[in-house]
């Protein structure tokens, strides 16, 4: 077997029947699609029990849910193929996503692919190329044209972070893959900034080959409240496989964590508490020393991003209430 497509699911049954029809409709045949249900509620896990009974192609794991980090862990597991493509289960792909891989693959045995994407959102559909030009990029190549924004660049800008969009070697993405469960939010930035760092050829497709759904009920999109936690867990990892003594990577991370830790500031005020208690939580858990050394260190250009700065050294939580009524 040489591409397993893993897709965990999650209470989406409106969407998995199309997800998976593009799938399986790749006008290349050496794959395998793995569905991992991760508990749906919804019946998406009889939609994927059914497919695999029907297509010999198709694997079906149904677990307990431990959230999206254990479940695509679960399928890269199970996973037989020599390289992986991650694919959420609202999301679609094209048709000739495998054939165009393959045909780079075919070349040169890369680290990692990487493409463009469709972005759905309501009605209206957009096209999003991936950042940088297309070709072949060896390690130097990605040392001068990755790495300056591999974490956090000043501006908050950062190479793009999603698993989707991507084709990574099994052997090698399971030495950098996160696999704390704690981690609900930024675990792709977990896996995917090591595997880059660690990685010494890739190759850029200037096509969209995936198709990106974007919808308010997502976690990121919802007014979900996150874990405090979560930003020391998902750095702390990154730190375990990228060498911080290098290039400019301390001080992206300080910016990483500054950025990340006000969205969970942010994310507080969706709370259905007083003010004044969502202020003393937040100013209590930003007094926390992995965080308060990264506020007290970083550095940002662009007015918005100052303005985060400036918050969160200030702990100035009334801009950050702000924020969460205009975001």
């Amino acid at each position: 077997m040489k591409y397993s497509f893993i897709v965990p699911v999650y209470n989406v049954a409106e969407y998995i029947e199309d997800s998976v029809h593009s799938i399986l409709k790749q006008n290349y045949g050496d794959f395998e699609v793995i569905l991992v249900d991760d508990g749906s509620t919804d019946g998406s896990g009889d939609l994927c029990r059914r497919y695999s009974q029907a297509d010999s192609r198709v694997k079906c794991i149904n677990k307990k849910n431990e959230g999206v980090t254990i479940a695509r862990q679960t399928g890269v597991e199970a996973a037989s193929g020599k390289y992986l493509i991650f694919v959420d289960g609202d999301d679609r792909v094209s048709e000739n996503l495998l054939a165009e891989v393959d045909s780079v693959l075919s070349q040169q045995d890369f680290d990692i692919i990487c493409f463009g994407y469709y972005n759905f959102y309501n009605d209206s559909e957009s096209t999003v190329p991936f950042p940088l030009p297309e070709g072949c990029y060896d390690a130097e190549a990605i040392r001068q044209k990755v790495f300056p924004d591999l974490i956090q660049n000043r501006r908050a800008g950062y190479f793009p972070p999603s698993v989707w969009g991507k084709v990574f070697v099994k052997e090698k993405y399971k030495l950098t893959q996160l696999t704390d469960t704690n981690a609900n939010v930024a675990e792709d930035f977990a896996c995917t900034a090591p595997y880059i760092f660690a990685s010494r050829s890739m190759y850029i497709i200037d096509k969209p080959l995936y198709e990106y759904r974007q919808r308010g009920t997502s976690l990121t999109k919802g007014r979900t409240v996150f874990r405090w936690d979560v930003p020391e867990i998902v750095l702390k990892h990154v730190e375990k496989h990228i060498d911080m003594s290098l290039y400019d990577f301390k001080e992206q991370l300080d910016r990483r964590n500054v950025h990340d830790v006000f969205n969970v500031a942010v994310s507080r005020f969706y709370q259905d508490k007083p003010y004044s208690e969502i202020r003393k939580e937040i100013i209590t858990n930003l007094n926390r020393d992995y965080y308060n050394s990264a506020i007290e260190a970083c550095s940002f250009d662009g007015l918005r991003s100052k303005l985060m700065a400036f918050a969160m050294k200030r702990r100035c939580c009334a801009l950050m209430w702000l924020y969460s009524k205009l975001k």
